[in-house]
């Protein structure tokens, strides 16, 4: 419902979601799981890749990101198309934001 804003994420990783804002039941039971091993993984090693979503790439120049969502997996360069749009705002513009 409300996409990818901020801090979302805060509600998984704790395992205090709420219907309301982020939705229930299996897939976000799925998702919490997901995002406290990435989490846990991280703190121990360094790397947020574990045994539930597998290898979590370095971010490089095929923009790889791990997208957590109903479906969790790397895509390289998502949103690229609404990326590059921000390329035509001019500079001037970026600065004052």
């Amino acid at each position: 419902m409300l996409g990818a804003c901020h801090a979302l994420e805060l509600g998984f990783l704790f395992g205090t979601y709420d219907e309301n804002l982020s939705g229930s039941g299996l897939g976000a039971d799925a998702l919490a799981r997901n995002i406290q091993e990435a989490w846990l993984a991280f703190s121990h090693a360094g790397d947020p890749s574990c045994q539930s979503l597998g290898t979590w790439p370095s971010y490089g120049n095929c923009r790889e990101t791990m997208i957590l969502g109903e479906e969790c997996a790397v895509k390289e360069a998502p949103y690229d198309e609404e990326r590059r749009a921000w390329d035509l705002v001019p500079d001037d513009i970026l600065k004052q934001i």
